[in-house]
Order: C-alpha cells, then sequence, then structure tokens
C-alpha cells in the first residue's frame, strides 16, 4: 500500500469547494487503495496569524469548517513529514495558500515559518519524490522548483499571468484532466478553478491520483 502524504495549507476550509476537493482526493485514495499517511496544515497560516482572516467578517468566521471535521485522520505539523516518510505528496488549499512573494501587487516578505516549511518541501522535491497539486495550491510549485514548470490553475488569465510571475508555465486545462511536469515530477489539477462540475472535477483528481499512484 503507497503512502501519500496530504498536505492542507491553512487550518479551515473557507467553502464547500475545498471541502469538496479534499473529500474527492481521499476518496480516490481510498478507492485504489493508498494511505493517506497523514493531513497536516501548515501552522504559520493559524489564528495568530494577523493577517490569516484579514476581510472576514466575523461571521464569516464562524462558517469555516475545521479540518478536524473531515476524517479521523490526526493531523500533524509538516515538520514531521520525514518521520512519516510518503511517497508521495498532494497539496490542497484549506483557506488560504501560504504563499508570500514579491509581485507588481504584493511586496511581503514571506515569514519565518513559511520560510521553514517551504525550505522543508523543496528539499523533499530535490529527492524526486511526485508532489501533485489541487487548485490554488498549484501556485506553489514554481517557489517549489525554483525555475520553469507546467501548471495549471484552470483558464483564467490573470491565474496564468500571476503562475508566469512567479516563474511558472501557465497551461490551459479543463477540471477533468491534469497538467503533468515529468522532469520535475510535478502533477496540478485546477479543481473547481476550471469552473467545471462536480464529476468533472472529481474525473480530473482521480486522474492526478492514479497517476502519482502509477495505476
Amino acid at each position: 500500500m503507497k503512502r501519500i502524504g496530504v498536505i492542507l495549507c491553512g487550518q479551515n476550509f473557507s467553502d464547500k469547494n475545498e471541502i469538496q476537493e479534499a473529500k474527492l482526493v481521499l476518496n480516490a485514495l481510498e478507492k485504489w487503495g493508498a494511505a493517506a499517511v497523514f493531513l497536516t496544515f501548515l501552522q504559520a497560516q493559524n489564528d495568530d496569524n494577523e493577517g490569516f482572516y484579514k476581510g472576514v467578517a466575523e461571521d464569516e468566521k464562524r462558517g469555516l469548517t475545521p479540518l478536524t471535521g473531515l476524517t479521523s485522520y490526526p493531523l500533524s505539523d509538516i515538520s514531521e513529514i520525514e518521520k512519516f516518510m510518503p511517497e508521495a505528496l498532494i497539496i490542497l488549499s484549506a483557506k488560504s495558500v501560504p504563499v508570500y512573494f514579491k509581485t507588481k501587487e504584493n511586496s511581503d516578505e514571506m515569514p519565518p515559518e513559511s520560510a521553514g516549511y517551504m525550505d522543508l518541501l523543496k528539499k523533499i522535491h530535490k529527492e524526486n519524490i511526485t508532489i501533485g497539486l489541487v487548485e490554488k495550491s498549484a501556485i506553489l510549485a514554481p517557489l517549489l522548483v525554483g525555475g520553469p514548470v507546467r501548471v495549471t490553475l484552470g483558464n483564467d488569465p490573470d491565474s496564468a499571468e500571476l503562475i508566469e510571475e512567479l516563474g511558472g508555465e501557465a497551461v490551459i486545462c479543463p477540471a477533468d484532466d491534469i497538467v503533468i511536469d515529468d522532469e520535475q515530477h510535478i502533477m496540478t489539477t485546477p479543481g473547481f478553478l476550471a469552473g467545471g462540475t462536480v464529476e468533472e472535477i472529481s474525473q480530473g483528481i482521480d486522474k492526478l491520483v492514479t497517476r502519482i499512484l502509477g495505476e
């Protein structure tokens, strides 16, 4: 049974789309006989982070769905990833993706905690472990690779511009498909960003999982 590490970027789901994507990933792993050996969140993006809920109304905060309500798997910090020895990773968005980068619209510096997590993920990537990214988490790919990488955020021109500004190559992709960069061991699927049906999104996620598992 293949061990897949599932990383959730954040502590809460902000909408039903993120919950649905996470469930589809876990269902696909179970369907193909793989074990999600742990679910982890990036603690730099927690309630103590001043900007985590910036612009979120109080009633919306109360509506956020905790990750602990999704699964019985224990939640572990990403710093413990090496003790689980996953054979591949799947990264999902939960509320936000911890990417701090300088662009023409953003001058934020990456906090030390997030920088440490990114360093760890870069190390894992250099070990040629396949990394699958769903929906918004795909913007992590250029930062992990540190160079050109083919990824998708669906079919939105603004999203494509963001990927290219980070150094990646944006690929238009429907919800039921995936984009593979074999050289970089990176796979992405757009999820709800492509505006497809739940069935189409499920097909895209299932395709990503099966390729990761080598089915």
